[in-house]
């Protein structure tokens, strides 16, 4: 397999997202644009997080960007570039994993925080054409009935052309599929394509901000 030099990589690079979404002023817009939220602050962000279990044999998973935020939510920030066909299962293992390292032995289950596992696709998973596909669990018998086990799974397609989303997102999802930035956001992440590149962990201190 041919390596490409970083600088032909784009931002639906899984080395490069995560990198670039390692840091609180990108990946902190990115997740309130998506899910269409305010987020007061970050308290801990990581890229290329490795979650496992102690049990031999068992498969772990490297997440390309795990954030919690002060509200005691986490989200698992993915971008996904080929069709394997089993992104559902892959969101259903993620978040178990990620549910797992949440809760200490003996914990109450109520403990357990809510959580987002998010895919960016530069293909359609359903081929419904639908920009964004969101999932909760609900009852059968009755749709109306939501589980509420504050567990969401969403997939971003960035050939979509069916929902409803807002002027920002659109630029974004426009920039991730063509490489063309044209709003603010987009446009700040320019430089850092030509920025030095390390692996680390980012612990994010408290601030004074708030909700406006």
């Amino acid at each position: 397999m041919a390596v490409k030099p970083i600088d032909q990589l784009t931002i639906m690079n899984d080395f490069l997202f995560s990198t670039v979404m390692r840091k609180e002023e990108y990946c902190k817009p990115l997740l309130e644009y998506i899910l269409n939220v305010r987020i007061r602050k970050l308290v801990y962000l990581n890229q290329q997080q490795e979650i496992s279990v102690p049990v031999p044999d068992a498969k772990s998973v490297r997440l390309d960007v795990y954030v919690e935020d002060d509200q005691d939510t986490v989200y698992d920030l993915e971008v996904q570039t080929t069709d394997k066909g089993n992104l559902p299962r892959r969101t259903r293992f993620y978040q178990s994993m990620i549910d797992a390292r949440a809760i200490d032995k003996g914990a109450d289950y109520k403990t357990l925080k809510k959580s987002f596992v998010i895919f960016i696709c530069s293909y359609d998973p359903f081929h419904s054409d639908r920009i964004i596909y969101t999932f909760r669990n609900r009852c059968d018998e009755e749709p109306s009935l939501l589980l509420n086990d504050d567990a969401y799974k969403i997939l971003i397609n960035t050939k979509g052309v069916i929902g409803e989303i807002s002027d920002e997102l659109k630029e974004i999802i426009h920039y991730m599929d063509t490489g063309k930035a044209d709003s603010d956001y987009t446009l700040m992440l320019l430089p850092r394509f030509n920025t030095p590149v390390t692996f680390d962990c980012d612990f994010i201190p408290h601030s004074d901000a708030s909700f406006s």
